[in-house]
């Protein structure tokens, strides 16, 4: 009997150690997948922030692009008006020298 007993405590250690074992062993191979996970997280988060900070350097702000937009259009209703200007002067032109053709060619024909 006192053989069975040592026989049982022994089978008993031995089980709890092979046990603890393999709850070490899963603990770790458990521990090394998060630990990639979380290098393969934070290399995906660096890509991340990269591509948020180059589109913040290349955006444009709405503030600024409406004034640029109300600037342009002032300068392109200037110009408009600069080119009405300027072809009511080059039409009074061309009618003066249309009239005085006119009036010379009229005194020929006499």
């Amino acid at each position: 009997m006192n053989g069975d007993i040592q026989w049982l405590i022994g089978m008993a250690v031995t089980l709890s150690l092979g046990w603890a074992t393999i709850l070490i062993g899963a603990f770790w191979r458990l521990l090394g997948m998060i630990r990639r996970v979380e290098a393969q997280m934070q290399q995906e988060d660096s890509q991340l922030h990269a591509r948020i900070n180059r589109v913040r350097e290349d955006s444009v702000h709405k503030a600024d692009l409406t004034e640029l937009a109300t600037r342009l259009n002032g300068t392109m209703r200037e110009m408009r008006q600069e080119h009405r200007e300027a072809s009511k002067a080059t039409n009074d032109r061309l009618d003066a020298l249309l009239a005085a053709i006119a009036n010379r060619n009229s005194g020929v024909d006499r």
